[in-house]
C-alpha cells in the first residue's frame, strides 16, 4: 500500500482531468506513488523511447470530460444570484464551454474565482483518493482519513465555498454544495469513462 500523504494528490488529478491523450500518457508507480509522462518518442525520461507495455506502470485514464463539466453546473446551479447563475449557465452551453466559463469568471464574476477554485479543486482530490482505493493503491482507512481532513478544510481551506466570498458582495452567495464530503469520498460524481450522463460534444 502507498502513503497518500507522500502522493503528489494535485499531479494525479491533472492527469484523471488531461483529455489529451493522443501522443502521451499518464503513468503512475505502484511502488513508490511517483506519477512519469511518457510520449512514443522520448519515453518517461525524455531521451530514450520505449514501448508502453514494457513498464511497469499504472496507466492513469482520463475521466470523461461530462464529470468536470457538471462541476461547473453544480456551481452555476449553486448560486442564490440568479442573474450570476444565469450568466455561467449560458456559457456552459455548446461548444468552447470549458473556456467561456474561465472567461465569465474572470472577466465578469471575479468574486466567485476562490469559490469556483475550492469546490473544484476538492472534487478532484476526491476523485484521485477514489482512484487510488479502487486499485488496491491505498487502504481504506488512508481514504477515510482524507475524508476526515477535508471536512475540517485541511486538505483545501477553505472547503466550503461558501466562506470565500467577501461580505460586501452579497448577496452574490455560494450556497453549501449539494454532496456531504464523507459521505461521497467514494465520489457518486465518479463516472466510467463516456457513462456520466448525456453526452455535450467538445464543450472544451
Amino acid at each position: 500500500m502507498l502513503d497518500l500523504g507522500g502522493i503528489d494528490v494535485d499531479e494525479i488529478a491533472t492527469a484523471l482531468a488531461d483529455q489529451t491523450h493522443h501522443e502521451h500518457r499518464w503513468l503512475l508507480d505502484p511502488r513508490t506513488g511517483q506519477v512519469a509522462f511518457w510520449t512514443s518518442d522520448t519515453g518517461i525520461n525524455g531521451e530514450n523511447p520505449v514501448e508502453i507495455d514494457e513498464l511497469d506502470l499504472i496507466p492513469i485514464e482520463s475521466i470523461a470530460s461530462d464529470v468536470w463539466y457538471q462541476d461547473m453546473v453544480d456551481l452555476a446551479e449553486g448560486l442564490s444570484d440568479g442573474a450570476a447563475g444565469r450568466r455561467l449557465a449560458r456559457a456552459l452551453q455548446g461548444p468552447g464551454a470549458f473556456r467561456r466559463f474561465e472567461n465569465q469568471l474572470h472577466e465578469q464574476l471575479p468574486e466567485l474565482i476562490s469559490p469556483w477554485h475550492a469546490l473544484r479543486d476538492v472534487r478532484a482530490q476526491r476523485r484521485v483518493v477514489n482512484w487510488l482505493l479502487e486499485r488496491g493503491l491505498i487502504a481504506q482507512n488512508a481514504a477515510e482519513k482524507f475524508a476526515d481532513r477535508v471536512a475540517q478544510g485541511v486538505v483545501n481551506e477553505p472547503f466550503d465555498p461558501c466562506e470565500c466570498l467577501p461580505v460586501s458582495r452579497q448577496p452574490v452567495r455560494v450556497v453549501r454544495p449539494p454532496f456531504g464530503v464523507k459521505t461521497s469520498l467514494i465520489a457518486p460524481d465518479l463516472a466510467p469513462r463516456g457513462t456520466s450522463g448525456p453526452r455535450r460534444h467538445d464543450r472544451r
